[in-house]
């Protein structure tokens, strides 16, 4: 530990003139180091759209995936199953 006492040194309130200033210097700092400091997108390749994937167009996605809707299948088949957990449980 440090041989100070925190207790019995006085705290410094610092001016809003310094308190601006330092801001502006910390604001300049990030400002000159972000422009130094590569963007995501250089370590990228570009790829031609035509080349990668199909068009949205081509691609179809059943409305009962995109919305959630449960088919008639589906409930059909949720109730067979609970059907079938009722007579395990009678046995």
């Amino acid at each position: 530990m440090s041989g100070t006492d925190r207790h019995k040194t006085p705290r410094l309130y610092h001016s809003g003139a310094k308190k601006r200033k330092e801001a502006k210097q910390c604001s300049e700092k990030e400002a000159e180091v972000m422009s130094k400091t590569q963007r995501l997108t250089e370590f990228m390749t570009q790829v031609p759209q035509s080349d990668s994937l199909p068009s949205s167009s081509s691609v179809t996605v059943p409305e009962e995936i995109v919305h959630g809707v449960n088919t008639e299948e589906q409930i059909e088949m949720n109730t067979d199953i609970s059907d079938t957990a009722e007579k395990v449980d009678d046995i």
